[in-house]
């Protein structure tokens, strides 16, 4: 890698070699006040679980939904794109439906951070997710 006015250049070929459970160690055992290390190698794990086998090989997507409960900001939001989009991917039609709730739901609160927000977003598909799965 290289660096570029303090931006890491690594390439693609040489992460796709390390393997994700590497990554995964890493960042569950680095203190939390270590903000930055901590953000770069969540971004690395969100690229690499993109693929379905390293998803697993975390501990799938309740990995994930821990984080959402994490000190760092930056985290949670990071951990809730990755939720939504692998969420979007997965389960299209209930995705729309729910975004189409969230939407008339920030209407009414007249809070437009329903929508515009990832974490509001997830913390509101996981809320609706729990109540549909009781029904049945």
């Amino acid at each position: 890698g290289m660096l570029l006015n303090r931006t890491m250049v690594i390439s693609s070929y040489i992460l796709k070699r390390i393997n994700v459970s590497i990554f995964h160690e890493l960042f569950t055992k680095m203190p939390q006040k270590e903000e930055e290390p901590r953000l770069v190698l969540l971004h690395f794990l969100v690229d690499k679980c993109k693929e379905r086998s390293s998803l697993e090989a975390v501990g799938g997507i309740s990995f994930f939904k821990q984080l959402l409960t994490d000190s760092s900001p930056q985290v949670v939001y990071y951990a809730a794109r990755f939720l939504i989009e692998q969420f979007a991917a997965e389960k299209p039609e209930e995705y729309r439906v729910i975004l189409q709730q969230l939407l008339e739901k920030a209407r009414e609160r007249n809070d437009e951070r329903l929508v515009s927000h990832p974490y509001f977003q997830i913390r509101a598909i996981l809320d609706l997710g729990s109540k549909l799965s009781k029904k049945t």
